[in-house]
């Protein structure tokens, strides 16, 4: 499958998104699994793109597949957040130790 602007375009896809696919591929780009993989480290949305291109079986099967790996995100981008938070508050707490020395 090739996709193109306009094909982007025909479904409303995103202004920012359009912008950044006709960037990346001037010519339109074939569903290769590098272009896939270069898509997807560029931001660009692949969760629209199959809401909008596959067929009810095909999201289903990427739902499946896609699904493990976004709960993995999920978790670790909870773990990284309570990391920063402990750390910022005792970061806050030796500073405010400090500013009390004074």
């Amino acid at each position: 499958m090739k996709i193109t602007t306009e094909m982007l375009q025909a479904k409303q896809g995103c202004v920012d998104q359009v912008s950044l696919f006709e960037e990346m591929f001037p010519d339109g780009a074939e569903t290769t699994l590098e272009n896939i993989l270069w898509s997807s480290n560029a931001w660009l949305d692949l969760d629209w793109f199959a809401k909008h291109f596959l067929t009810s079986q095909a999201q289903h099967a990427y739902a499946q597949a896609e699904s493990p790996a976004w709960h993995a995100y999920k978790q670790a981008e909870a773990q990284a957040r309570h990391a920063y938070k402990q750390a910022a508050g005792r970061a806050l707490y030796e500073a405010i130790k400090l500013m009390e020395q004074v």
